[in-house]
């Protein structure tokens, strides 16, 4: 199979043998699926007889060292090309038995990515990730006017993600080639019979040992880089940095295809050279459903809000303090469940967004209470209050924040909300779900706009447009919600 080939919206099967690297010779026949619906999962066929009565042993939890989540196996595609291959977090999900003569197990397992061409081990040193994404995230850095210009400037900046570099290259250019491992460096896109071609050309034509310009197919690509380290770091690093933008540009996106750099040693050579390796990650939840595409221009916050990268990567760091730091775990939650804004009830999501804004509040400033918070962030927006208002029915503009807090409260104790008078108008709103849902939507703007304004760098005229254009997307007329 041809190192391009590897596309996330493809379906892909192998079988073969596997096994851990600790131990070789412990071999295990299976295939493994992939496809954008069901992610990476691998099917195992284990025989336990007297002389191995607990093979399936292997595949605890308890009875695994961290390291040995790493499966390589040798395998063979449905065109009938053998390919070595690493699973990388195989995790045990369930388990078919055969009773025969002897007992004959069918293990199920997922694992959480699928580097082909490569056994590679938990110790082994990574150069670099690479990541062509769809168009839709090259938009929020490139616009279409100014692409090329962009894209030189890009590549001579970084993005700082943490003790990581992000850098954009554009692989348009040529690309000079110096013998022919060369290749699988700077064209690890192509497919691999096509580049062993180019190799047995090369051989013959560079007889004097000087090196040939060689154009490269246009190819945008989001090099992730960081020294001596472990693959699964850098994918750690490319996780965050893409639910960051997934967060300003109120979309989902994900990687088309992705190779990883790592480094070998070739036979008289004195130095490391790198070569890519094509990877499946599972990431089933981002290819669910694909969205249209949207130009630099129309989305909601790019990176011209910013105005520099320095800005950008400020508010970087502080979508990794929000991701790793235990006091954020709630605001992280919270953000991560606008993903699935209606998988659960409204009033139930409504409760969850006032103990986030409460809770909140209370690490910006502690003598910033619900009310005061909700005041906060709403005062100056005329339209803002209008609206909200007409949702609510009653009441007046300084009202609002002690009955956005009166209606969590109607929730939570709905039997005084039901009996004493006062009260019965908060539990109506309650009821009205339709009414109810554009609610949730104002009040969780307000939410949002704190966030943006906590991460810093984000010009005000953009984080306006951002608020804007989240309520416009969420609410729902009366018809569309029936």
């Amino acid at each position: 199979m041809g190192l391009d080939a590897l596309d996330h919206f493809g379906t892909y099967e192998w079988t073969g043998f596997f096994w851990f690297p600790e131990k070789p010779d412990k071999k295990f026949s299976g295939k493994v699926r992939y496809s954008p619906d069901e992610g990476i999962k691998v099917e195992l066929l284990l025989i336990a007889d007297s002389t191995n009565p607990s093979v399936s042993d292997d595949f605890s939890p308890i009875n695994r060292p961290e390291h040995a989540k790493i499966l390589h196996g040798s395998v063979i595609d449905l065109e009938s090309n053998t390919e070595s291959i690493s699973l990388i977090n195989v995790f045990f999900s369930g388990q078919s038995v055969r009773w025969a003569e002897n007992t004959i197990k069918t293990l199920r397992c997922s694992a959480s990515y699928l580097i082909l061409d490569s056994h590679i081990e938990a110790s082994e040193n990574v150069q670099n990730l690479k990541i062509e994404y769809e168009e839709q995230l090259e938009n929020f850095f490139l616009s279409h006017h100014q692409r090329n210009k962009e894209i030189r400037e890009y590549s001579c900046q970084s993005f700082l993600i943490d003790n990581s570099w992000l850098t954009i290259v554009d692989r348009s250019s040529f690309q000079l080639v110096y013998d022919e491992h060369d290749f699988d460096a700077n064209f690890y896109w192509q497919d691999k019979r096509k580049l062993n071609s180019l190799k047995s050309t090369f051989l013959k034509l560079n007889k004097s040992k000087k090196y040939l310009r060689v154009k490269a197919t246009d190819l945008t690509v989001f090099n992730y880089k960081q020294k001596r380290s472990f693959f699964l770091e850098l994918f750690e690093k490319e996780r965050m940095f893409r639910e960051f933008i997934e967060f300003l540009m109120l979309k989902n996106f994900h990687p088309k295809k992705i190779w990883l750099l790592v480094e070998y040693k070739f036979e008289g050579k004195r130095k490391t050279q790198s070569l890519a390796k094509p990877v499946l990650a599972n990431l089933r939840s981002a290819l669910k459903r694909k969205q249209g595409n949207t130009v630099q221009c129309m989305l909601p916050v790019n990176i011209k809000s910013f105005e520099t990268i320095e800005n950008f990567n400020k508010s970087l760091l502080k979508w990794i303090d929000v991701n790793h730091n235990p006091r954020m775990a709630p605001l992280k939650y919270w953000i991560l469940s606008l993903k699935n804004r209606h998988s659960s009830h409204v009033a139930m999501r409504y409760v969850n967004l006032v103990s986030t804004m409460k809770y909140f509040s209370g690490i910006l400033d502690r003598d910033l209470n619900l009310e005061k918070f909700i005041e906060k962030y709403t005062l100056d927006d005329d339209v803002w209050n209008q609206e909200i208002l007409k949702l609510i029915g009653f009441g007046e503009k300084k009202d609002v924040p002690k009955n956005l807090s009166k209606i969590r409260d109607a929730i939570e104790h709905p039997n005084a909300a039901i009996q004493e008078n006062d009260k019965k108008k908060y539990w109506k709103i309650i009821q009205n779900e339709f009414l109810f849902e554009n609610i949730y939507t104002y009040v969780s703007a307000i939410l949002l706009k704190a966030i943006l304004k906590h991460l810093g760098g984000i010009s005000i005229d953009a984080i306006s447009k951002f608020i804007k254009y989240y309520i416009d997307s969420n609410l729902i007329s009366e018809v569309k919600y029936q």
